[in-house]
């Protein structure tokens, strides 16, 4: 089965007349790519360019600037041509220019990762540039690194294959610093879906509180990189600006859920600014899930920090009946469990003030497309956390929303809700 097989699509009407030459073009040289890939790939990449890339972009724009290097590759690549063919389709439907169904745009799809795991278990075939763009091309990384964010598991990334080939590239723009960051959430992830099959006592509680103090230890790697990535500038990188934009959820203009938007310093910034905010959004949901789980299994409150000792304590102190109602508390903490609900939801809220943003006219259909896991993140925060049934509502309703300059609604693919949080629903 695909990996898109836990993906979903929203259909809406489509806003203009298909296309037909330029649909026709991309099949012809498609077609001939096996011996004529540069033509191909020339064709492709001036589709993208009307179609997919920002207006007035900047070539070196890290978070894109693939685009303008497809054309330096010239050794022929199956992996790499159909995955470009798929993405032309992808575009063309989404932007209602094009004739492909989705399924049809989906079926590219699954034929480009079939080449590409061909590719990627080849010892010569995985290092070349060809198959490392082919990566890059299949959704800028989404149907590897996030897809294992969104389903919480790690084989995605089995092998380390994807930090091998970034690695080999040489690569050190600010989004590739960041999927380097979060190539080992999954695995932690795991770990964390993996709590509530733990029957024994004692390996519950030290697990726990060891995957809870590996993803807090993540959290604040994020948010140094993030930081450091903020004073490097001598500008700001982003600030508030009135929202244009309306949501069916705001029945009063008076009294909007989210007044202010986030203007950023460029798309650049704002890819992996708003990455940066989603993955705490998703790491502060997870801690609170298993805080919630172990307070759960033992009946009663038990702050953060004397959970977190846990992982430290001795299998006497764990396995005593005393221990089991009275666990040993810990020196103060600098984080309580509130602190983490507190910076969880304003991680969501950042995240949704940045959708105004990324869905400019001037953004093409990559600014809703890099919006997929971020909008994912915040919508499970509200969902599973009490008490942000309006936020919720709001980023459920985003694909209907309207404003001045903005395009709202494409077709693009979306991540599956989580079905319960880990120690199941509170309300």
């Amino acid at each position: 089965m695909s990996v898109l097989s836990g993906l979903k699509a929203q259909e809406v009407p489509k806003r203009s007349l298909p296309n037909p030459k330029a649909e026709a073009t991309l099949h012809r040289l498609f077609s001939e790519s096996s011996h004529s890939c540069h033509e191909f790939r020339l064709y492709a990449v001036e589709l993208l360019e009307a179609l997919y890339l920002p207006k007035q972009c900047a070539s070196g724009e890290g978070s894109f600037s693939w685009v303008y290097h497809i054309t330096d590759l010239n050794e022929p690549s199956k992996s790499l041509d159909t995955s470009l063919f798929a993405f032309c389709l992808a575009q063309l439907h989404v932007t209602g220019t094009g004739g492909s169904t989705l399924y049809q745009c989906l079926d590219q799809y699954n034929t480009a990762l079939q080449h590409l795991y061909s590719d990627l278990a080849d010892s010569e075939m995985r290092f070349r540039e060809e198959t490392l763009a082919a990566i890059v091309v299949l959704s800028t990384c989404e149907l590897f690194t996030l897809e294992a964010l969104t389903k919480r598991q790690a084989q995605i990334l089995e092998n380390d294959i994807w930090r091998q080939i970034v690695t080999e590239s040489g690569l050190t723009v600010a989004l590739d610093e960041v999927y380097r960051m979060v190539a080992d959430i999954p695995a932690f992830l795991e770990r964390a879906v993996a709590l509530p099959s733990i029957s024994d006592h004692i390996m519950f509680l030290k697990e726990a509180a060891s995957v809870t103090q590996s993803i807090l230890a993540m959290v604040d790697a994020v948010e140094s990189w993030h930081d450091e990535f903020w004073k490097a500038s001598p500008t700001p990188r982003s600030w508030s600006v009135p929202s244009q934009a309306t949501n069916p959820t705001d029945v009063d203009p008076s009294n909007k859920i989210f007044p202010f938007c986030f203007e950023f310093e460029s798309l650049g910034v704002a890819v992996p600014v708003v990455m940066c905010w989603s993955v705490c959004a998703q790491l502060y949901s997870t801690v609170i899930q298993i805080h919630n789980l172990v307070q759960a299994r033992l009946g009663r409150h038990i702050d953060l920090q004397t959970l977190l000792d846990q992982a430290d304590a001795s299998p006497v102190n764990l396995g005593s009946p005393s221990s089991q109602n009275n666990l040993l508390p810990g020196p103060s903490s600098t984080r309580s469990i509130q602190d983490i609900q507190s910076e969880g939801a304003r991680m969501a809220r950042f995240v949704c003030q940045s959708m105004e943003y990324f869905h400019r006219i001037e953004m093409g259909t990559y600014g809703g497309h890099a919006t997929t896991y971020p909008s994912w993140s915040a919508r499970q925060y509200f969902r599973l956390h009490p008490g942000h049934e309006r936020e919720w509502l709001w980023i459920q309703n985003m694909h209907m929303m309207e404003g001045p300059n903005t395009r709202w609604g494409l077709s693009l693919m979306t991540f599956a809700d989580i079905a319960e949080p880990l120690g199941g629903w509170s309300r």
